[in-house]
């Protein structure tokens, strides 16, 4: 019997609606954004966003979008 088969490419990540890996997107996010999201808490996700440029907080919320992390 060979194993050939078994040694095959690992299958893809898995990827949200907008083509983005669920888990690479959660290792960019800052530090209290990963804890608003591990907690469920809208408003520490707002101060966490608050801490950041407008342009930084929209890259962040789109990226989670298209990750399947938020919406």
């Amino acid at each position: 019997m060979s194993t050939q088969g078994a040694s095959a490419a690992a299958p893809p990540p898995p990827v949200g609606p907008g083509g983005l890996d669920p888990m690479e997107v959660w290792q960019s996010l800052p530090p209290l954004m990963q804890q608003a999201f591990e907690q469920q808490d809208m408003t520490m996700l707002e101060a966490a966003l608050s801490h950041l440029s407008k342009d930084e907080a929209e890259y962040h919320m789109k990226r989670c979008e298209d990750s399947g992390l938020w919406g």
